[in-house]
């Protein structure tokens, strides 16, 4: 399940942290503070998976030459020489095999990570260093994350190419001076970046074909009844595998425990509250057209999930077939000319092994095509309103219901034999009327004196 977490804080020499330091720590790199002459060695730090730096440009940019500029533009004891921002990512984007994913330079959570960086360096006008990390080997398995060091302030290009830093970024700014140039106070800026998040996030879970989605307003705002969850912190996690205690671990699993209580308390009034609507849904109507409404929903959903795999399926094949046509079409172009003129017969020989080796490859490439057509009309009915597909759902759908699909089928055969008996009713009466008719005309023609015989 996706979860949203997004968060920002500054890195502000008035706590004795520097951007070099940060830097180094958050990208596993080797960097030193030309400031105070500290070397910051963390090569050896594991769980860094992707670095990069963004720029508004798109250019490149030295690290340590960076974040040295960023300290060096700071003449305050108490500055803010970066801000980071820490993103939890959807772990229905990150490839479940580690060696895929490093193999693939553009995989679904790199890609939506650089994505948002590249956002936020150019609404700011900013460098941004990014860090992937992996989840902690303690810890949970789906909580990758990434560390997006800013600088705050904006940097432009000089003649060689180089970064320069100029002016404070926006958000950077007090409230007071944001108001002057007719912008929100930056609580409310952060609050949009966090909206861009989720936006970005869900457009990213959309393309891979995922259901789930990240929210970034509140529990409460959501409808959503349970307790928030408690952010450990690097120094509680660090206590609590040293074996002391950690007050905000310990609240963190308290929190927890409520959590499961309540979501245990909920399970089961929304069990009750759902048998309870069942036996109000039965009262209300006939248990058949409960059953039928029933069966026809239980199809519907998967109905739509077949639909959406056919349908994946078909433009991928579609693509396969288009590409398979341009070769086939590509080497028609090719195929070589009977000879003509005075020295045909001479050409001849030349012409016929060479419409050989054009037919040779012809063969296999005219087959797979053959293979791809078929292939095409063969999804194609399980493409939406496909009887293939109907059928499929059908199946799915009684493997998913059983009972309800064996109930269903009881029904609408007691349907059938009972609309079988109604017919035959109808035309037995039908007959009757006619009967009827037949010896009401025989008898008024007997009271004429016709003569009417058998």
């Amino acid at each position: 399940m996706a979860i949203f977490h997004l968060s920002t804080t500054s890195v502000s020499r008035s706590t004795g942290r520097s951007a070099v330091a940060a830097a180094a720590y958050r990208t596993g790199d080797l960097l030193t503070n030309e400031r105070d002459g500290v070397t910051h060695d963390y090569r050896q730090r594991r769980g860094v998976e992707h670095t990069e730096t963004v720029t508004p440009d798109g250019g490149p940019a030295d690290r340590g030459a960076l974040w040295n500029a960023a300290e060096a533009a700071e003449r305050r004891k108490d500055a803010r020489t970066a801000r980071e921002w820490v993103l939890a990512i959807p772990a229905e984007l990150v490839p479940k095999d580690q060696r895929t994913r490093d193999l693939i330079t553009g995989s679904p959570d790199r890609e939506l990570v650089r994505e948002f960086a590249q956002a936020l360096a150019e609404r700011y006008g900013v460098a941004v260093d990014v860090a992937i990390h992996a989840p902690d080997r303690q810890g949970d398995q789906r909580n990758h994350h990434a560390h997006l060091l800013a600088t705050t302030r904006q940097v432009s290009r000089d003649a060689a190419g180089g970064l320069v830093l100029g002016e404070k970024a926006t958000l950077e700014l007090s409230d007071t001076k944001r108001r002057s140039l007719g912008l929100g106070s930056a609580a409310d800026e952060v609050t949009a970046i966090r909206g861009l998040w989720e936006q970005m996030a869900n457009r990213a879970l959309e393309r891979e074909g995922h259901r789930a989605r990240i929210d970034a307003r509140s529990l409460a705002a959501q409808g959503i009844d349970r307790p928030a969850t408690v952010h450990v912190g690097p120094a509680g996690t660090a206590m609590e595998r040293r074996g002391q205690t950690s007050r905000r671990a310990e609240l963190a699993r308290a929190v927890a425990a409520e959590a499961v209580a309540m979501a245990g308390q909920r399970d089961s009034l929304v069990k009750e509250a759902a048998s309870i609507a069942r036996e109000v849904q039965f009262v209300e109507m006939e248990r058949p057209e409960a059953v039928k409404r029933s069966w026809g929903e239980a199809m519907a959903d998967k109905r739509a999930e077949v639909g959406q795999q056919a349908t994946r399926a078909y433009a991928k094949m579609k693509t396969l077939h288009t590409s398979q046509a341009g070769r086939v079409e590509t080497h028609t172009r090719t195929a070589p000319k009977p000879p003509s003129g005075l020295l045909a017969a001479f050409q001849q020989g030349a012409y016929e092994r060479a419409s050989q080796v054009w037919q040779a490859a012809m063969v296999p490439l005219r087959r797979r095509l053959d293979q791809l057509s078929s292939r095409l009309g063969w999804l194609r009915e399980y493409l939406p309103g496909g009887q293939q597909g109907e059928r499929l759902a059908e199946r799915r759908a009684e493997k998913a219901h059983p009972d309800l699909a064996r109930e269903y089928r009881s029904i609408m055969e007691s349907e059938r034999q009972a609309q079988a008996e109604a017919q035959r009713q109808a035309v037995e009466q039908r007959r009757q009327e006619a009967l009827e008719r037949f010896q009401q005309k025989r008898d008024q023609e007997r009271d004429r004196g016709r003569g009417w015989s058998r």
